[in-house]
């Protein structure tokens, strides 16, 4: 027996510092299947998640004639936590990652990089990256699972971009901020960026970080513009 059901989601799309705009409402399509003729196990086919097992609980404890479920393995949960634990300790120089992949192709040679930056970088298969590390083999044609470690590639290769802008913004922190700079002259800094930084006229590089609406991105342009053209 396989049961659908259509569950309304709610979603909002978020935008830089925090802020959100516009609330997404979707269906999403849940298939209630059975794991066999003789066997009272039901799969939700359309519902893999990769939250904690109390949260999974609740979401589909919330669905109606669903009050009582139990989860019995948290297959999808496990399967994307090993895949990403395997891809994110294996760190290989470029040459090494070129020779297990060799339809890959890159340029710079000179740093190490994780199998979460091949896959979102160089958007190489999952087939690929499971024959240049075999642990991952036993979930190639997972088209959910990959997915959902491509968007994670993602996000972290960002954040751990977004966090080491952040540190070296905090070391710089104390730079100060002539009185007399013109920040139409700074390349590649936004307009809104420039309208506040020239609004606020921040002194130092730690104020300038905390007029709302300047980023990260902008902050890291202002300090090299500040050492580079300015000579401070």
């Amino acid at each position: 027996m396989t049961k659908k059901i259509g569950i309304p989601t709610e979603k909002q799309l978020p935008t830089y510092l925090g802020e959100t705009n516009d609330t997404v409402t979707k269906i999403v399509q849940l298939f209630l299947e059975h794991e066999g003729l003789d066997s009272d196990v039901i799969y939700p086919q359309g519902m893999s998640m990769t939250f904690d097992l109390p949260i999974q609980e609740k979401i589909f404890r919330s669905i109606p004639g669903m009050e009582r479920v139990e989860i019995m393995q948290q297959a999808v949960k496990k399967a994307f936590d090993t895949c990403c634990q395997v891809m994110g300790d294996d760190k290989r120089s470029v040459t090494k990652w070129m020779k297990a992949i060799p339809s890959l192709k890159i340029a710079e040679k000179s740093h190490l990089l994780s199998g979460l930056d091949i896959l979102y970088r160089h958007n190489v298969s999952f087939d690929d990256m499971a024959k240049a590390n075999p642990s991952l083999s036993p979930y190639v044609g997972d088209s959910n699972l990959e997915e959902r470690i491509r968007i994670h590639s993602m996000y972290s290769t960002v954040a751990e971009r977004m966090k080491m802008k952040m540190e070296e913004v905090r070391h710089e922190a104390a730079t100060p901020i002539p009185e007399s700079i013109d920040y139409s002259s700074i390349t590649g800094l936004s307009m809104e960026a420039m309208e506040k930084l020239e609004r606020h006229k921040p002194l130092s590089l730690a104020a300038a970080s905390r007029i709302q609406g300047v980023t990260p991105d902008a902050i890291l342009l202002l300090l090299r513009h500040v050492k580079c053209h300015l000579g401070i």
